[in-house]
């Protein structure tokens, strides 16, 4: 083997090689359309080296013949691959002119593999030598090749013109224009002692691996600029991130303040008018000359001041306290019933409220935490009470239904009051929020994250040009698992909840 046939081999196994990595790259997804471009552009060039390591070894004329229509296909797909390449790094894959390469790329393929361009059985002397080269034989070649060659080189001097004159890469496009250059100049002197039967050595294969190894370093430079954009990207997201948590928190430490803020003034509110109304009872109550429907008058209003701090506290250490289940099987309609008696005689008004009760379609048992829930229909038939004050009608009925993918039960309760507006009824369960002038506007608040601790859910129904308001509570039939530590505590904790609620209602 003669060191033109050696080089060839070389040159074709480094450029499958390059091919090999370039498509690692691309199945990886590490790459984009230009690395797939770059992969087929160097596998064109491996057979094209193949080729011509062929056409040195070629013994008869059919294997010369063979070897150079190898030549020709694969010097012309590497063509449109360059160009398809170039136009993808310079941001015009759709250019006309990546479509001509094609279609002239599939055409000479189709004369070459047909036997039009080469003549297997015109063997026909070198009309000239310049060198001792390998190949001592020179086949017939179609006047074909003339214009193909002309078009070819053409495409690639305008192709490798816009990569030049393309400023947004710099020295990465200059690199590929410099190759590109080297290449076709390469090519035009191939083509011409090949047409010209000239014996002298071969140029592209060797400008080609010159221009794959600059075309790498740039693809290489790329990549390498892409991780470091790509950390660099990562590190301001980290320190973007860091920034915005720290913000977050800020805001979240400034509402927590503002929320003590209203809780105090809220609670100094509430506390201070009853305080004014013990100090001026004792006050009084150091005169010697009052008389005794007087002291019993002051004496009351010590009692019930004191009963309106201590349910203060109570509804505070329940809203503020984590709500604990204590699961049990509850026959609902005696819940309910006894709720609902229990506020009837406790609120003089009800002697003029027309009571209905349809409890027949509700379920027989639930399992819930019982004081919890006689709190919560004690609160809304409280509320509902309230609202009718002049009397009215209250109705209390309950049917069964599904709740998401669970069995539940919904409870309404409807009286003929005065209503709730939108705005109200958005803010219904807000803490402190009320429209009685008495009151801590924690009720409905407690109410509703009893009920969703449970699972349920409560609404409130107030239609435009209807009077009074429905409240709607629905609650599962089976109780569910704490999913954290939110809505629940420990024992201890419900201890004191129900401590707490026992000590408002002495």
């Amino acid at each position: 083997m003669n060191i033109t046939a050696a080089l060839s081999a070389c040159w074709a196994a480094v450029h499958a090689f390059i091919a090999a990595s370039y498509f690692y790259l691309v199945i990886r997804r590490r790459g984009g359309d230009e690395y797939l471009w770059f992969a087929l552009l160097t596998s064109f060039i491996a057979l094209y080296s193949l080729g011509n390591h062929l056409v040195a070894t070629a013994a008869h004329e059919a294997a010369l013949a063979n070897a150079q229509n190898l030549c020709l296909c694969a010097i012309s797909g590497a063509a449109a691959c360059a160009i398809a390449f170039t136009h993808q790094l310079i941001a015009r894959p759709r250019d006309p002119l990546v479509t001509f390469a094609w279609i002239g790329t599939g055409v000479v393929m189709v004369l070459a593999l047909a036997g039009v361009i080469v003549d297997p059985a015109n063997n026909v002397p070198f009309r000239t030598t310049w060198v001792d080269a390998a190949g001592g034989m020179a086949l017939s070649v179609s006047p074909l090749v003339l214009p193909w060659a002309a078009l070819a080189g053409v495409c690639g001097l305008v192709t490798t013109a816009r990569a030049l004159t393309r400023p947004k890469d710099g020295d990465d496009l200059r690199l590929l224009a410099f190759g590109g250059f080297t290449s076709v100049a390469a090519f035009f002197h191939d083509v011409a002692i090949r047409v010209g039967r000239i014996r002298s050595i071969t140029l592209l294969e060797h400008t080609l691996l010159l221009a794959t190894v600059l075309v790498g370093w740039m693809l290489l430079k790329r990549f390498l600029g892409t991780g470091d954009e790509l950390a660099k990207r990562t590190h301001e997201l980290k320190r973007m991130f860091e920034e915005r948590q720290q913000v977050q928190a800020e805001l979240i430490h400034q509402e927590q303040l503002a929320a003590v803020g209203e809780l105090s003034a809220i609670i100094a509110h509430e506390v201070r008018n009853p305080l004014a109304v013990l100090k001026n009872a004792a006050a009084a109550l150091r005169r010697t000359n009052l008389t005794q429907e007087i002291r019993i008058t002051l004496l009351n209003s010590l009692n019930d001041e004191s009963d309106r701090l201590n349910q203060l506290v109570g509804d505070l250490l329940t809203y503020a306290r984590p709500v604990s289940l204590q699961a049990q099987t509850i026959s609902l309609g005696p819940l309910i019933a006894l709720a609902l008696d229990r506020v009837w005689r406790a609120t003089p008004s009800s002697a003029h409220v027309r009571l209905t009760v349809e409890l027949e379609g509700v379920p027989e048992t639930l399992q819930g935490d019982r004081e919890l829930l006689e709190r919560v229909f004690i609160n809304v038939f409280e509320n509902a009470l309230q609202a009718m004050p002049g009397g009215g009608s209250l109705l209390v009925s309950g049917e069964a239904e599904r709740h998401g993918e669970l069995d539940a039960v919904r409870i309404r309760v409807q009286d003929s009051g005065v209503g709730m507006d939108t705005l109200v009824r958005a803010r219904a369960n807000e803490p402190f929020f009320t429209t009685k002038p008495s009151g801590t506007g924690l009720g409905l608040a407690i109410v509703s994250r009893i009920v969703g601790a449970h699972g349920g859910a409560i609404e409130y129904l107030s239609p435009r040009g209807e009077v009074g308001t429905t409240v709607s509570i629905v609650l599962p039939l089976r109780a569910l698992p704490p999913s954290d530590g939110r809505d629940s505590a420990p024992a201890s904790d419900a201890d004191s909840v129900r401590d707490a609620d026992r000590r408002s209602e002495v």
